[in-house]
């Protein structure tokens, strides 16, 4: 179900801006009959976690903007954009029974530049290391085998609830990554 189907049309990357997709996949083989594997691929791009080889909280390692999510849920298919990706507030919420997954804008000290968080209630595994200690490419963890609830939203607006008919689902979330550093 929609709350509000959002913006269609594709916003430009600014100057010195590069698109590139997070990719969060569940399901798949997971020893645990009653929990499901979640991974999240990076492409190329790097967060820091707070240790080497696990985290429960990472940040992009660049001033970074979610733009819009993609939602592939066995035959449904739907994409949902938020308004502004520069502005804090962008948040997805993937929720497996009573935990919750969560991909947010957090607004940096400099002004209309975000940086993208993660926040896991269960420390994620690092499968791929970046260049330097502490940050990470790819990395997988286990949440409850539950279908997830995605809920993207910006401030107040909602863009979308989307209920998940089965437990393998991939979204992909564009990203706005500042590859200027300034």
């Amino acid at each position: 179900m929609s709350a509000h189907a959002g913006r269609t049309h594709e916003t430009p990357p600014s100057p010195g801006q590069q698109v590139t997709p997070v990719i969060i996949k569940t399901g798949g083989d997971d020893s645990d009959p009653g929990q499901v594997q979640v991974t999240i691929n990076l492409k190329n791009k790097t967060f820091e976690g707070n240790n080497e080889h696990q985290w429960r909280s990472a940040q992009s390692t660049v001033a970074a903007g979610i733009m819009s999510v993609e939602i592939k849920d066995g035959d449904k298919h739907t994409r949902h954009a938020s308004d502004n990706p520069r502005l804090e507030g962008a948040k997805l919420q993937i929720i497996f029974g009573t935990e919750m997954l969560v991909l947010e804008n957090v607004a940096l000290q400099e002004p209309h530049r975000t940086s993208v968080v993660i926040t896991s209630p269960n420390a994620f595994e690092v499968t791929k290391q970046g260049t330097q200690a502490d940050q990470w490419i790819e990395s997988r963890s286990s949440f409850p085998a539950a279908k997830p609830l995605v809920i993207f939203s910006q401030g107040g607006h909602v863009f979308i609830t989307h209920q998940c008919e089965t437990d393998i689902v991939e979204l992909t979330l564009e990203v706005e990554w500042d590859e200027t550093g300034g």
